[in-house]
């Protein structure tokens, strides 16, 4: 028993409730009916029109379910093309395009020239519903999914077919830093999208507060202001021990009165006292340098941190945008 008007065209499903009528099998066994016992052309048929009869009344999940059936019993072009009627009011517009391709395989003769141009006419729309895309990835450790689901393994090229519209593309993975983003599709083919997940090794760097040089500078520079300090302090020693040198030879052992002494011998005293309170001041500089270079070398020390641009770029195409990684790859 060959179905002579199986597949009802889809307006045409919405129109008229007819149940399709089964044609008399031809002569030559036909590919699509090739093993298919009578019983099960008949089984297949009624289940069939129970289900034409579903979808007329709104009820597409139960009329999908017995389409399926049909199909277990035989898989006709007409059939599967009363599926895509259920799968679109279900929308599921990937799968109506899997069955209306299947329905299409054999051309005209298994659906009727009327019914065929109408499939053909929802193929193209289905087409405008449906983005394609490749999405790679390439790390063995990583995780990908498209609004949820997974992807497949990595690393690899997994191609894709999307509904027309925004589609969220995460990805993560043990010692790996997660990603998420949004992307719109455009229908047809769109840019392939290339998922690089960094490890925490690539974005975690190491800083100082300041370049290591500058902390013990200060230090260095603390250290030689104290040795000169002690230098002067030193010097202002060596010119009292002069000066009590010059006072035994110009006065013995009386006193002297230091109005009454040379110039020269006047002004070591002077110049002891000057060396002395700039060697003092010089040396406490110094040491407070010293200080303040070993406090900042202790600040100074490196510490570890996580680049803050380490996520997502995109790049506008003309489907949307190609997801990537900022930072460096």
């Amino acid at each position: 028993m060959e179905l002579r008007r199986v597949g009802f065209a889809l307006a045409l499903l919405a129109a008229a409730p007819a149940a399709a009528q089964p044609a008399p099998s031809p002569a030559a066994e036909t590919p699509w009916s090739k093993g298919v016992s009578d019983a099960a052309k008949a089984q297949a048929q009624a289940l069939l029109e129970e289900g034409n009869a579903l979808i007329v009344q709104n009820l597409d999940k139960e009329a999908l379910a017995k389409y399926e059936a049909a199909l277990a019993q035989w898989d006709h072009p007409a059939i599967r093309f009363n599926m895509v009627r259920a799968l679109i009011n279900l929308d599921r517009p990937i799968d109506a395009q899997d069955n209306l391709e299947r329905a299409l395989a054999y051309g005209a003769e298994p659906l009727g020239p009327d019914v065929f141009a109408e499939a053909s006419t929802y193929q193209r729309l289905l087409a405008q519903q449906i983005a394609t895309v490749t999405i790679t990835c390439d790390q063995p450790a990583a995780t990908v999914t498209v609004d949820g689901e997974p992807i497949g393994a990595c690393p690899g090229d997994h191609p894709l077919r999307l509904r027309v519209g925004p589609h969220t593309i995460a990805g993560d993975g043990v010692g790996l830093i997660a990603t998420t983003r949004r992307e719109g599709l455009a229908a047809g083919a769109n840019p392939a999208i290339a998922v690089h997940l960094r490890t925490l090794v690539d974005v975690t760097v190491t800083r100082t507060r300041w370049a290591t040089w500058k902390p013990w500078a200060v230090a260095a520079g603390g250290a030689t202001l104290g040795g000169v300090g002690a230098a002067l302090i030193v010097s202002a020693r060596g010119l009292r021990s002069d000066y009590q040198a010059a006072l035994v030879r110009e006065c013995g052992e009386l006193a002297c009165d230091p109005a009454q002494l040379p110039v020269g011998t006047a002004d070591l005293l002077d110049r002891a006292r000057f060396r002395d309170r700039l060697g003092i001041a010089t040396a406490i500089a110094g040491g407070a340098a010293v200080i303040t270079g070993v406090v900042l070398v202790v600040l100074n020390r490196p510490y570890t941190v996580v680049e803050r641009d380490a996520g997502i770029a995109l790049t506008p195409t003309a489907g949307g945008w190609t997801i990537g990684v900022r930072g460096a790859l």
